[in-house]
């Protein structure tokens, strides 16, 4: 290993462990902004206030939309493991499911998986021409549950944000194996408007 390999961490053997910590941190992150584009999205897409205060702002996750939160952590989960066991970065994709969800979900792991159940199965049914459609049933069961079933405007804002969030969550397992090449090309492709 080179001097500069050495000193940025490349070459160095991390762990699963170690792996799964990275990932899961960066996933976190990537949920806290995508929740926030959504919100910022949702509060500019509301009518004004026929008193003329301002409306307050609106969170996908927010107080009691804790199920919100889970079922992305849960589409994450889903789309960041498939692409791992795709790209082979993983021997044991096993052991790697099991600790990067545990890490993800912690104690929410046991609410996570039937979330995590319908989304593998979205994504298994709608390949070929109808891939966009496994996003529309994460964008739809996100905007009802925000909305607590009263918003028609939420479902397209949130489907609007969805391809993006989905291919920042493969750039960041690539980046997390250190594969740089896969992660610029993932860059590179334009989001979707």
């Amino acid at each position: 290993m080179s001097f500069w390999g050495s000193l940025f961490g490349q070459g160095k053997s991390r762990d699963l462990k170690e792996i799964a910590l990275e990932l899961a941190a960066r996933m976190d992150s990537e949920r806290s902004e995508w929740c926030d584009a959504c919100a910022r999205k949702l509060t500019e897409a509301r009518p004004p206030s026929l008193s003329g205060t301002p409306r307050p702002s609106v969170s996908p996750v927010e107080d009691g939309l804790l199920e919100v939160e889970i079922m992305v952590k849960a589409f994450q989960l889903v789309h960041a493991l498939s692409f791992a066991h795709a790209r082979s970065y993983v021997k044991d994709i096993g052991a790697f499911t099991r600790l990067l969800c545990q890490e993800v979900c912690g104690d929410q792991l046991k609410e996570c998986t039937p979330w995590m159940q319908r989304y593998t199965e979205a994504k298994m049914k709608y390949r070929g021409e109808h891939f966009p459609e496994q996003f529309i049933v994460f964008s739809d069961d996100v905007a009802l549950t925000a909305s607590r079933g009263g918003s028609l405007l939420a479902g397209p804002i949130i489907d609007s944000t969805v391809i993006e969030f989905w291919r920042r969550n493969l750039r960041i397992t690539a980046l997390t194996f250190r594969d740089k090449k896969t992660s610029d090309e993932l860059r590179l492709i334009p989001p979707k408007e």
